[in-house]
């Protein structure tokens, strides 16, 4: 059986990562109906902004897993 390695999320922008303060926050992009995320359609994706540089990027619904710590 494959495990799979889970890494935090960079920002493509400042390089912040996903568990580091200040983090991410996970909303929704209400404007939009679909997106492409490399070559899959997603329908009503989910927007993941930086807490540090407030860059807002679209991804996959349920391909963010968010962990407390």
């Amino acid at each position: 059986m494959k495990v799979r390695q889970v890494k935090p999320v960079v920002c493509p922008k400042c390089g912040q990562e996903g568990d580091m303060v200040p983090g991410f926050d996970l909303g929704e992009f209400d404007h939009l109906e679909g997106v492409w995320v490399q070559d899959q359609s997603v329908p009503t994706p989910q927007k993941l902004t930086c807490r540090n540089c407030q860059y807002s990027w679209p991804v996959a619904r349920g391909s963010i897993e968010v962990r407390r710590g």
